[in-house]
């Protein structure tokens, strides 16, 4: 089986960009062999490739809609848009489905099997060759986790099996250029997948809410949203690397 892990990524400042350097290091330790993308909806210029740690990475350019037949020659690679068109909760158009979908496509035209989205601010410690196991098991086609504060799908997170994607034709049903401020991608998300869609028990947390404590970390699978630095840096501690 062949499988690819991408994330939605936009740099705005040094933490998201070491951010994306740890989402990096979690992956080699904890899937090693998969390749890497990450989907760059135009970073600031100063924090665009400014980590020397995300050297290996490939860079391609592409442009302001989803390309198709964007082939990845690299084992990592960014794969930048040309222009940035916002996010939804924040009045602009759906900028992350816009990158979700071109993730999704770059498996479908690099004829993967199994394709991971893993939002490039989520530090995850998920063995995805497992996540392939249930998803076989449970003869599903999309396994995600469940964000248990906002009681909700956790797009951060989530498995597709790739021929049911270009079967099912997910990425034109999903259409994250007709997408209004009102609309919530999670929700479309459940309501396209239907009985494809296994949710995992995966222990982890959206902090949005700025409740956790660095004890609480420990038995995380996954971390996102973290005001307090010092989160981060005690999920990672379990790599032998402190967040910079």
């Amino acid at each position: 089986m062949r499988g690819l892990i991408f994330g939605t990524f936009f740099a705005y400042d040094h933490t998201t960009l070491e951010l994306a350097v740890d989402w990096k290091r979690c992956h080699e330790v904890c899937n090693p062999g998969w390749p890497l993308a990450l989907i760059d909806s135009t970073s600031y210029e100063a924090y665009r490739t400014g980590d020397d740690a995300l050297s290996d990475f490939a860079y391609m350019e592409i442009g302001a809609a989803i390309e198709t037949g964007v082939r990845l020659a690299s084992p990592k690679t960014i794969v930048n848009f040309a222009n940035n068109v916002g996010h939804l909760a924040k009045g602009g158009r759906d900028g992350w489905g816009r990158a979700f979908c071109q993730g999704l496509q770059l498996a479908i035209d690099n004829e993967y099997d199994y394709v991971a989205h893993v939002e490039a601010d989520l530090l995850s410690c998920v063995d995805w060759t497992k996540g392939i196991g249930l998803l076989e098991k449970q003869n599903r086609a999309v396994l995600a986790a469940f964000d248990p504060f906002h009681k909700c799908l956790e797009t951060g997170l989530m498995l597709f099996r790739v021929p049911w994607l270009r079967e099912s034709d997910f990425i034109a049903r999903y259409a994250w250029h007709l997408k209004k401020s009102s609309d919530a991608p999670e929700d479309d998300i459940v309501d396209l997948c239907k009985e494809q869609l296994l949710f995992m028990d995966i222990p982890g947390c959206r902090n949005d809410n700025d409740t956790l404590r660095p004890e609480d970390v420990d038995g995380m699978l996954y971390l996102t949203h973290c005001g307090q630095r010092e989160l981060y840096a005690r999920f990672m501690s379990r790599f032998g690397r402190r967040f910079a």
